[in-house]
């Protein structure tokens, strides 16, 4: 099964974000993968102050062109958006599926830094694709062992990642997934963002590990683009 990471550089607008998200959709349908994985909050930008303004619920019609891209193409897209849930407003990510319900799954675990802004998730999520046992994850929380080790105990057999992380932090974030993948036997991929973030600039390096720890292949730090990669 391929997938393709795609290291996208978010815009202000959720339509231009859209419209772009649509054509990576495309073009990862055209090379056969069945898989994309955005960044967290890939749909807004990665944003906290405004976030509450931002928050779509998964039924939002601006959504449409996603779900058509997904079934024209054929593929499965994790898209990243922040979402308003009875709670208040989750960082979440977007299951978006040929011919079938949008489903979602939320960050259960906040930077403190996004305390203030979010509520955590409470819901688990799992992708069956191919054969495979798809368990996502968002920034912060994929950097702790406990999250990792909860989804090997779910039978994963990928854990995905989206992040929003700077270069330095992006940098130890390698070190933790390959030595997390070496661990638990379990193949890992983070798509990272591109570009100006709150407060900080997203640096890139989106890329992936086999079950033994050993890179597949990565992304350079600072230009957007898309990592196809056969699992």
């Amino acid at each position: 099964m391929k997938i393709c990471l795609s290291q996208f550089r978010s815009e202000s607008s959720l339509t231009t974000n859209v419209r772009r998200h649509v054509a990576v959709l495309e073009r990862a349908g055209g090379s056969g993968c069945r898989l994309v994985v955005f960044p967290e909050l890939s749909l807004t930008g990665y944003q906290l102050a405004g976030a509450a303004s931002d928050a779509l619920r998964c039924d939002d019609a601006r959504l449409d062109p996603l779900r058509l891209a997904c079934e024209t193409s054929g593929v499965t897209a994790l898209c990243g958006v922040p979402l308003q849930s009875e709670a208040g407003v989750e960082i979440g990510a977007l299951l978006l599926a040929p011919n079938r319900p949008v489903r979602s799954y939320a960050k259960q675990h906040l930077h403190a830094d996004e305390a203030p802004f979010f509520v955590p998730g409470v819901r688990d999520l799992s992708v069956q694709l191919g054969g495979h046992c798809i368990i996502p994850a968002i920034c912060y929380e994929s950097v702790l062992p406990e999250h990792v080790e909860a989804a090997a105990g779910r039978g994963a057999t990928l854990y995905a990642a989206s992040v929003a992380k700077p270069a330095a932090a992006i940098a130890k974030a390698h070190v933790h997934y390959a030595a997390m993948a070496r661990l638990r036997g379990l193949p890992i991929v983070v798509a990272n963002a591109v570009g100006p973030c709150d407060g900080f600039v997203s640096g890139g390096r989106s890329a992936a590990w086999r079950a033994d720890g050993s890179m597949v292949a990565s992304l350079e730090a600072d230009v957007p683009g898309e990592l196809v990669l056969d699992l």
